[in-house]
C-alpha cells in the first residue's frame, strides 16, 4: 500500500527501531539499516537463503514447510507466540527476539513517536492497509490472551516481515487530520488478536500454550528416560 499522505483519509500507525534497544539514538546503525534494506529480524533469510534450504531439505526426502502455514499464519510468529508464553520463561526464552524485528509503537517514553522523527532515528508512519494484509505475519507486545481481561495496551509492534522504507519519516509534521487517522495501540491490539483468532482459535488461548508445553515437557522426560536405559559406551582412553 502507497504511504499515508495529507491527501488522504487513510489510518495509519507509528514504528520506532533502535538498534539493540539504544536508549539513544544512532546515526550509524540508522544508515547501515537502510543500506541493508531495511529492519530485519536476526533470523531473517534472504529468498536465496530459502531455496538453498528447500533444496537440501527436498534432496534428503523432506517438506520444505515455506514461511506461512496453511491457515495463514506466519511460522515464525506462531513460534515467538510459543516460547514468549512459556509458563516460567517466557520473554527469556532462549532466540525468542531472533524470530521478529521489535518496534515501539506510537510511543516512547511517555513521548509520541511522531515527535521523535528526524534523520538520526528510524520512524515509520505505516498505513493501516499494510496491517490489514500483514496482520498474520505481526503480534502486539505484550501480546493479548483470551484470559487477559484487563487488557493491557501494548508498547511494542513485531513482525517477521520488512516494514517498507518508503514508510520512514525523517520530520514531525502532522498529517491533515492527525487525530483521527492515527489507530490506537488499543486499536490495533484488538485488530491482531482477532485477526490471529479468526486464522486459529487457539492460538490467543492461555490453555493451548499450557497443554503444549505440558506435552513437550512428558516427552522430554520420556526422551531422557530413555536415554538413561541404554548401556553406557566405554571407551578406552589408551
Amino acid at each position: 500500500p502507497p504511504k499515508p499522505t495529507s491527501d488522504g483519509d487513510n489510518k495509519y500507525f507509528y514504528l520506532m527501531h533502535r538498534k539493540g534497544d539504544s536508549s539513544f539514538p544512532d546515526k550509524k546503525s540508522v544508515e547501515e539499516i537502510l543500506k541493508s534494506g531495511g529492519v530485519k529480524p536476526r533470523f531473517y533469510e534472504t529468498k536465496e537463503e530459502k531455496d538453498n534450504r528447500r533444496f537440501v531439505l527436498e534432496s534428503i526426502g523432506r517438506v520444505y514447510p515455506g514461511d506461512y502455514r496453511d491457515d495463514g499464519m506466519h511460522r515464525d510468529i506462531v513460534r515467538f507466540l510459543e516460547l514468549v508464553n512459556k509458563p516460567n520463561r517466557g520473554a527469556d526464552s532462549p532466540g525468542m527476539k531472533g524470530l521478529v524485528a521489535w518496534f515501539y509503537l506510537n510511543n516512547y517514553s511517555g513521548e509520541s513517536i511522531l515527535s521523535l522523527a528526524n534523520e538520526e532515528e528510524l520512524v515509520f508512519r505505516v498505513p493501516f492497509a499494510w496491517l490489514e494484509q500483514h496482520a498474520l505475519a505481526s503480534a502486539e507486545h505484550l501480546s493479548r490472551l483470551d484470559t487477559d481481561t484487563n487488557k493491557v495496551v501494548p508498547f511494542a509492534f513485531l513482525t517477521a516481515l520488512i516494514i517498507p522504507l518508503e514508510y520512514r519519516i525523517t520530520d514531525s509534521t502532522a498529517l491533515r487530520n492527525e487525530k483521527d487517522r492515527v489507530l490506537s495501540s488499543e486499536q490495533l491490539r484488538d485488530f491482531v488478536y482477532e485477526a490471529h483468532t479468526t486464522a486459529d482459535a487457539n492460538i490467543r488461548t492461555q490453555k493451548h500454550y499450557k497443554d503444549l508445553w505440558a506435552a513437550y515437557e512428558a516427552e522430554e522426560a520420556r526422551r531422557l528416560e530413555e536415554e538413561s536405559k541404554k548401556p553406557r559406551q566405554r571407551i578406552n582412553p589408551f
